[in-house]
């Protein structure tokens, strides 16, 4: 049984993978979000509905990664994975809209976002390389 623990220890994970939760919502709603010309690269490749859910499943994701960081040797692993996916995900857009409109505040904004999922991703990895050697020294007493 997978145990929610330790969430007060990482508020910065969980926030961002609440706010990319919201994001991929916020673009599944009824209402078109991506209707400018500079999102016509990213529609080509999958629908606004596609690129929603795929915001929130990522951000979903992390956040049940985060919530269950602790109780497996595995689970900083899943959220080095699921943050790194959330980076690509921000960084994509940021290209989109650095080609179509490279001054644009939603350059920045994107470019932001993919910065703050290669945080979480660095900080996921170092505690995935510390439950990497705690496993493998526990395996070795053994």
């Amino acid at each position: 049984m997978i145990m929610f623990v330790a969430t007060h220890k990482r508020p910065g994970e969980l926030w961002f993978g609440a706010a990319t939760m919201g994001f991929g919502f916020w673009i599944v709603l009824p209402p078109v979000s991506m209707a400018s010309p500079a999102y016509a690269k990213m529609l080509a490749i999958a629908p606004e509905a596609s690129w929603g859910a795929m915001f929130f499943m990522a951000g979903l994701a992390h956040m049940l990664s985060v919530m269950a960081n602790g109780s497996r040797w595995w689970s900083p692993v899943t959220r080095s994975i699921t943050a790194l996916m959330m980076a690509a995900a921000y960084l994509a857009m940021c290209l989109a809209m650095r080609e179509s409109f490279p001054f644009s505040t939603a350059v920045y904004t994107y470019g932001l976002a993919a910065a703050g999922g290669l945080w979480c991703w660095y900080h996921a990895v170092m505690d995935s390389g510390a439950a990497v050697r705690k496993w493998v020294e526990s395996y070795d007493a053994s």
